[in-house]
């Protein structure tokens, strides 16, 4: 029941049904922390026929980065208990 809560947020906290523009200033302070935002603010300008910016670009690059690096230390750490798990 949480998790269903949680992703009905999240939904309305990522730019699927609305772009960032559109949010008053107040909000966007908080919609900029949400990593999804800067994904798909370089997944929907070329479908509109425009270019993405860059600073979502590089954002989304390092977001990725660092939850690589992440989840390869997390691998590193389990990699033994993994097969208990599946």
């Amino acid at each position: 029941m949480i998790m269903q809560n949680l992703l009905i947020i999240a939904f309305y906290f990522t730019p699927i049904m609305w772009k960032t523009e559109q949010v008053p200033a107040a909000m966007l302070h908080y919609i900029n922390y949400n990593p999804l935002v800067y994904y798909f603010n370089i997944i929907r300008p070329p479908l509109l026929g425009v270019m993405p910016d860059l600073r979502s670009i590089s954002i989304a690059l390092t977001i990725t980065a660092i939850l690589f690096l992440l989840a390869m230390l997390l691998l590193n750490r389990t990699r033994r208990r993994i097969a208990y798990w599946l």
